[in-house]
């Protein structure tokens, strides 16, 4: 099964800075949304950052007209690739709470 037949939303494409709120190591990581759906989120992270599938992170937004900061979102971490970790980047999958 592709990961568009599990999707339960279509995903619109973005370009927004995000900063993720990480229990784990009680600290704010700046990143860049990539896609978002009403469901769920693609967000890249800095490789350095330790995330795992099944964590629960909080999330927020940056409108990248308006730079304004768009509502926190719970999220559960589902999926984390980290096919581009020579680049310093891991991609996170995430489902919104």
């Amino acid at each position: 099964m592709q990961a568009s037949e599990r999707r339960r939303s279509q995903r619109m494409a973005i370009d927004s800075a995000v900063c993720l709120w990480h229990p784990t190591i009680e600290q704010f990581v700046n990143g860049r949304g990539v896609d978002i759906s009403r469901h769920g989120a693609a967000v890249d992270l800095p490789v350095s950052v330790p995330v795992s599938a099944g964590q629960l992170v909080d999330i927020n937004f940056v409108a990248p007209k308006d730079r304004t900061e768009k509502p926190t979102r719970s999220a559960r971490v589902v999926r984390v690739s980290r096919d581009r970790v020579l680049e310093g980047v891991q991609r996170l999958g995430l489902e919104f709470s």
